[in-house]
């Protein structure tokens, strides 16, 4: 279960700028006067929003099946006894023997990436 909280942090930046006060003057220069436009500029405050986009995604593992087993090779051996009836004895080694294969399960798993975004606010 996954719960998203939203905060916005500002970061204040201290920004150095120069003010021209100007003022309305005649004076004589060679016949020529100049008019002077002005334009005014919005100030913005911005900052860097990180937003989670969480989605579902189909992942495939393996579940891994082991079987133990004992396979047995026998052989005859000459019997020690000197009795007469020729038989031998059957002399058997235990070999172990472990067989696993793979049976592939297909899971849901939540995959999270953040995104950023640009945020900014008009001060006047």
């Amino acid at each position: 279960v996954c719960s998203l909280v939203e905060a916005i942090h500002y970061e204040t930046l201290e920004e150095t700028y120069q003010v021209q006060r100007c003022f309305t003057g005649k004076d004589r220069v060679c016949d020529t006067t100049y008019k002077i436009d002005t334009t005014t500029k919005d100030d913005y405050q911005c900052c860097n929003v990180e937003t989670p986009n969480c989605y579902m995604e189909e992942k495939t593992i393996n579940d891994v099946t082991c079987t133990n087993t004992v396979e047995f090779n026998c052989t005859r051996a000459k019997s020690a006894k000197n009795d007469g009836d020729g038989q031998s004895d059957v002399v058997c080694d235990r070999v172990p023997k472990q067989d696993c294969y793979n049976i592939p399960r297909k899971i849901q798993v939540e995959v999270c990436k953040t995104d950023i975004h640009r945020y900014c606010e008009k001060f006047s």
